[in-house]
């Protein structure tokens, strides 16, 4: 089964190949969509950010396993951010 909720997906996920055996919970996948000129995600991931971690502390709360993958790294459109202290880019 799976949903979409405030622009996050999630589903119920099984699989019998990772580590020799099953994996079975919750996948809440948080598509990207920018950083705003300081280099935070934009009004509407953080939109997003938020609903998935209210989807994983509920998932949670029921006693399931959930793990949120976030999509995204950067873009070819412009510079990554930078650390100003270490001077690394920050993904």
């Amino acid at each position: 089964a799976a949903a979409v909720t405030g622009g996050v997906l999630w589903s119920y996920y099984s699989d019998q190949r990772l580590g020799g055996g099953a994996w079975q919970g919750v996948v809440v996948v948080v598509p990207g969509g920018g950083l705003d000129a300081e280099g935070r995600p934009s009004r509407w991931v953080q939109e997003r950010l938020t609903k998935a971690a209210a989807i994983y502390a509920e998932r949670r709360k029921a006693g399931e396993r959930c793990i949120v993958a976030t999509l995204s790294g950067g873009t070819p459109h412009k510079p990554m951010p930078v650390d100003p202290r270490s001077g690394f880019q920050v993904f």
